[in-house]
């Protein structure tokens, strides 16, 4: 497995309320699963945790056989920028920054991913990579001046580079319409599959489903969702 997790449990300092309570959870190396469930129900939360960008309260969980609860802050940032691939719902892409500056940007934060690349590979990777995304035209580009569906292709891209074992994927496709959600997911599971990286993607919209090799609802694996929902039902009644 590239990931599991157990027992995992969070709450927000400020609330006595649990927001994740999750008794377990895997994703097979190359697998591509899809994680979806409405908005607030915690899914960001959730990728953020397993990401290490949040710590839990409570829980075990290993990604690529590294148990990140055990690391360090620091620590846990150089893993992520190691070994991990993040597309961001706003894509977080560099304004001033050209296409395949974006795009290149993991190789310079990341040592392993350096590894992966080296500096004489570094142009030719990014070109191929860029080819399958439909990007080889645009490189030079500022990414102000590319289309919405442009910048999501870049943050692919930059999420893909230096072949990380895993990539996290928040809503990334809310911008678009249904065919280039799907012409988009696509292009990602064809780079992907190059190198087995497995993936995590996220949506509330579940027609996107059959795209993936399994459909996951945040709200049935999660105890917590169904605390709420028991609340909520008590409040009405």
């Amino acid at each position: 497995m590239i990931l599991e997790i157990k027992n995992l449990k969070f709450k927000y300092p400020s609330s006595l309320r649990l927001v994740l309570d999750i008794p377990q959870f895997s994703l097979a190396k190359g697998e591509k699963v899809f994680l979806y469930g409405p908005s607030g129900c915690g899914k960001t939360t959730f990728l953020e945790t397993l990401a290490g960008v949040i710590v839990p309260d409570e829980g075990e969980i290993e990604v690529a056989g590294t148990q990140m609860n055990r690391l360090s802050v620091t620590e846990r940032d150089t893993f992520r920028a190691n070994h991990v691939g993040y597309i961001f719902q706003s894509f977080n892409l560099i304004p001033y920054l050209s296409v395949l500056e974006n795009i290149t940007l993991p190789l310079y934060l990341s040592s392993q991913k350096r590894k992966q690349v080296s500096q004489a590979e570094e142009l030719e990777e990014t070109k191929k990579l860029c080819s399958k995304l439909g990007l080889t035209y645009l490189l030079e580009k500022k990414v102000t001046e590319l289309s919405v569906g442009q910048q999501q292709r870049v943050a692919a891209a930059r999420a893909v580079i230096g072949r990380p074992e895993l990539i996290f994927a928040d809503e990334p496709t809310s911008s678009l319409d249904y065919d280039h959600r799907e012409k988009f997911i696509n292009l990602l599971f064809d780079v992907c599959k190059q190198y087995q990286i497995s993936v995590l993607f996220v949506s509330h919209d579940k027609t996107l489903q059959k795209l993936f090799d399994r459909a996951v609802s945040l709200p049935e694996i999660n105890k917590a969702s169904m605390m709420f929902q028991e609340l909520d039902e008590a409040s009405t009644t």
